[in-house]
């Protein structure tokens, strides 16, 4: 498992939001399908009210890959910076 992510994380930073968006946009249309299109849409679209935090959830889950990494390239910079002051 880690060597296809160390590969995936490999790749220039375009493509990795490249692939990013397109995993998103895959996601998206998966549940569209599966809510409108699929033999399960009448069990799916009977489903009734959906907490207000599953939202909060699942944008704090689909950002982390984009934040995550910016986060720890902006606390290692100031490292570079104090390693040379000192």
């Amino acid at each position: 498992m880690q060597s296809w992510f160390t590969t995936w994380l490999a790749l220039p930073v375009p493509a990795l939001f490249v692939s990013l968006f397109a995993f998103y946009l895959f996601t998206a249309a998966l549940m569209v399908w599966l809510s409108f299109r699929s033999r399960l849409s009448r069990r799916i679209q009977s489903f009734k009210g959906v907490v207000a935090p599953f939202f909060g959830s699942t944008a704090t889950h689909y950002s982390m890959p984009i934040l995550r990494p910016l986060i720890r390239a902006h606390s290692m910079g100031g490292c570079d910076r104090q390693a040379i002051d000192f």
